[in-house]
């Protein structure tokens, strides 16, 4: 049972023709402002470390953190539910197989450093931000091991892939099966197949582009 039932059903709720058809949950206002200010410290950093640290200073990193492990992770599942009712935790094992590193920097290259589906930038995996949280002084980005006692910057904008068709429903590991995904898009979606999720394919899907994002890579 999800943990703040009241939120999802504030985003989503039950009438499948308001939800959103690009993913699975749109992040609320508030944070995609903070997710803003967090792009603009990284292109401040090389140039003024200090300033790049006061802006992340003032990001609520409790709202994100609260937001993906409260209500993100679990909108996939809130909208399976009510889109199909066959019991949805019925899925055939697969073994997914590793993506090599230099193949998802192409990929988060193609798709511009951001996620597919929601169209918020996303900053790299964790060298990329082990990178930046020694730029700025600010080693608390990389803290922790669980969803719980991390970073909700790391959180939000932690750089990953999809697979479009799930591998459990044979989807395979070629490029066009694969888009850059946030972590909430990412383990939001979960296994389900769009189909199941009543969103649209998400290479279909033109975000707005930040002119020159390459991520916390891009300034390394």
């Amino acid at each position: 049972m999800p943990k703040d039932v009241l939120r999802l059903q504030q985003h989503l709720g039950d009438d499948e023709g308001a939800w959103p058809k690009h993913c699975v949950i749109e992040v609320p206002s508030e944070i995609k402002a903070d997710i803003d200010r967090v792009v603009e410290a990284v292109e401040v950093a090389h140039i003024n470390p200090q300033k790049a640290k006061t802006i992340i200073g003032v990001v609520n990193s409790e709202a994100m953190k609260r937001w993906f492990i409260d209500v993100a992770l679990w909108s996939g599942s809130w909208r399976a539910q009510r889109r199909i009712s066959a019991d949805v935790t019925n899925t055939k094992k697969s073994i997914r197989r590793p993506i090599r590193q230099k193949l998802l920097e192409e990929l988060f290259n193609r798709d511009g450093w951001q996620c597919r589906y929601c169209g918020n930038p996303v900053g790299g995996n964790r060298k990329h931000f082990k990178k930046f949280a020694k730029q700025i002084d600010m080693p608390e980005l990389i803290y922790g091991r669980s969803d719980e006692t991390r970073h909700g910057i790391y959180l939000m904008m932690m750089a990953s892939y999809d697979h479009v068709v799930p591998v459990n429903s044979g989807g395979s590991n070629e490029t066009q099966n694969l888009v850059t995904a946030c972590w909430p898009c990412q383990f939001g979606k979960y296994r389900f197949t769009l189909e199941e999720l009543g969103i649209d394919v998400p290479q279909s899907y033109s975000s707005n582009s930040l002119d020159d994002w390459k991520g916390i890579a891009g300034i390394f």
